[in-house]
């Protein structure tokens, strides 16, 4: 039952996504980076990431990988947002007990802030271990 909800409910946000989910583009990057100063008068930023842990209940036979270090069941979901409170990147894809620093690493925000670099431009991190650009 819950799990026919949950589809329906997924399948509504999908369809609203692109209007709350966006990234900058390289010419918003000037009014993106002073949106960002206003609100913590540090340079250069673009954007601030975090991971947080949403409750959930695993099947049996994985109940272990969604174990996270405070011991309860959850997935670690991972946001990254703009100044404006625009989201631009989600990731939901790892289970509780994978470290925030892993899912960075794995998802698609190095390679677009490698492609930044030129811009001088900076994420937030909360609590996570810088990544290295080779």
């Amino acid at each position: 039952m819950f799990s026919n909800v949950l589809a329906r409910v997924l399948s509504a946000l999908l369809k609203h996504m692109h209007s709350y989910i966006v990234s900058p583009h390289v010419e918003d990057l000037p009014t993106v980076k002073s949106d960002c100063y206003a609100l913590g008068h540090i340079p250069n930023i673009i954007g601030a990431i975090d991971g947080t842990h949403v409750t959930l209940v695993p099947r049996r036979r994985s109940e272990q990988v969604y174990r996270n270090r405070k011991s309860y069941h959850s997935m670690n979901v991972q946001m990254l947002c703009l100044a404006d409170q625009y989201i631009s990147n989600v990731n939901v894809k790892f289970p509780g007990s994978v470290r925030d620093a892993y899912i960075l690493r794995n998802s698609s925000i190095p390679y677009v802030m490698w492609q930044l670099q030129r811009h001088r431009v900076w994420l937030l991190v909360e609590d996570m271990d810088p990544i290295q650009y080779e």
